[in-house]
């Protein structure tokens, strides 16, 4: 699976890193989260009528971003799994209208 269902986002923060996410309509994420115990601070989400999937703007405590994107890892297989078999191509297409320059000053 060589794509990436986040993007990180560039604030000055001592205590947060930020990301947005591609997650479905039926937040699957959010029993991920539970499950690892990862606290997240949802903050904005977007999406488009017709399609299963939205965009999540959240915050974690730096010293959970690792455990952050490790359940995102697990949330890539879940969403497959379950049969959302666009997903993985919403994710190329979101991640793709940015440039390259943007990506990298993103990350």
């Amino acid at each position: 699976m060589e794509y990436n269902n986040y993007i990180p986002l560039e604030k000055m923060s001592v205590r947060y890193k930020y990301f947005c996410f591609i997650d479905t309509k039926e937040y699957l994420a959010d029993a991920l989260f539970i499950k690892n115990r990862v606290r997240v601070w949802f903050q904005k989400e977007a999406h488009k009528s017709n399609t299963d999937f939205i965009v999540v703007f959240c915050k974690v405590k730096k010293c959970d971003a690792k455990k952050f994107l490790e359940t995102l890892g697990e949330l890539k297989k879940k969403v497959i799994l379950l049969g959302h078999s666009g997903y993985q191509n919403f994710c190329k297409e979101f991640y793709g209208n940015f440039s390259g320059e943007e990506r990298e000053n993103m990350i």
